[in-house]
């Protein structure tokens, strides 16, 4: 029986069979002396050229699995990032300057005089103040300052404030002073406010003119200042009152007392004060806080006097009063 052939051998056939046709020569002379050739058949030539057609192809197929071809990786997709929030840790010892309760820088005080400065401070660290934080000097015009006063007796958490205040007396040369003061924690840490940076304190120490020379050794008490802070005073608002008294004369006072009026016409004193006495050429700075006007007025006199009850004998009993006018704003 006669094997039926595909057309892909078929076609292979008839390509072999033209293919040597064409390459047959077309005559030959003389004696042939090669070495004869064993003839193939076209389905032997064909068999040859299908086997080696296919493995040309598993020849690829392999190296194609082998070395698979090389793929750009397709980049990431880009995301929005997440940002999270650190919280900030709060340092323990922290301190904010609020305000000069008394003593405004600048201010005037006679030489040698004692006085007491106060600033009110706040506390915005997250340790609470307890009475082991202490203000200490620091550094600049000491002015007879303490090598500690406690910051308070009782304690300051975090946002609260405090009134630290200090028995500081001015020099007895004329001129300007300024002194550093820090806080110290328990541990002996040492902060400042705003930033670290210490608290100060400016005075002007001034010399004051005799008005009335000492023929005697008698006490000469006049009141050579008042201030108040802030200014000018608003009604209703609570204001800091400061009265600077001086000795003028040859000699110790004693005691004596010191009234400050809110105006001359009202019948009783806004702030009082005991003084227990001043010696020749000294004096004292005295401070109060006036709970406030209870109306606003334009140019009330307000007046101050010292020893009103004439306690002290006196060089001259006629200078112991000062008044000024100011304004109280609505």
């Amino acid at each position: 029986m006669r094997q039926s052939r595909s057309p892909l051998v078929s076609l292979l056939l008839v390509f072999v069979l033209v293919s040597l046709s064409c390459n047959l020569p077309a005559g030959m002379q003389g004696e042939n002396t090669s070495t004869p050739t064993t003839a193939l058949n076209a389905t032997d030539i064909a068999g040859t050229v299908i086997a080696e057609i296919g493995a040309k192809t598993i020849t690829a197929q392999t190296h194609t699995a082998q070395n698979p071809p090389t793929q750009t990786p397709k980049p990431p997709d880009t995301a929005t990032p997440v940002f999270t929030n650190t919280p900030t840790q709060r340092p323990c010892n922290q301190a904010a300057f609020v305000t000069d309760v008394t003593i405004p820088d600048g201010t005037e005080i006679p030489a040698g005089t004692t006085f007491t400065k106060t600033w009110r401070i706040q506390n915005n660290g997250s340790c609470t103040w307890t009475s082991g934080y202490l203000a200490v000097f620091d550094s600049g015009d000491r002015m007879n300052a303490p090598d500690a006063v406690a910051v308070t007796g009782g304690t300051v958490p975090y946002s609260g404030t405090v009134d630290v205040s200090m028995t500081l007396k001015a020099p007895d040369t004329a001129g300007t002073y300024k002194g550093y003061f820090r806080l110290r924690s328990p541990e002996g840490i040492l902060f400042g406010v705003g930033g670290g940076v210490p608290f100060y304190v400016v005075i002007k120490a001034v010399k004051t003119a005799t008005d009335t020379p000492a023929i005697e050794a008698k006490p000469d008490l006049v009141i050579t200042s008042l201030q108040f802070n802030p200014y000018p005073p608003v009604k209703g608002a609570a204001v800091n009152v400061t009265v600077q008294t001086m000795n003028r004369g040859g000699a110790a006072s004693g005691p004596y007392t010191v009234y400050w009026y809110p105006g001359e016409n009202y019948p009783a004193p806004g702030c009082t004060w005991d003084v227990d006495g001043s010696n020749a050429n000294g004096g004292r700075v005295l401070t109060c806080l006036y709970p406030g006007y209870p109306s606003a007025y334009s140019g009330i006199v307000t007046k101050a006097v010292i020893d009103p009850s004439d306690t002290v004998n006196e060089i001259n009993e006629e200078n112991n009063t000062l008044k000024k006018s100011i304004d109280v704003n609505n």
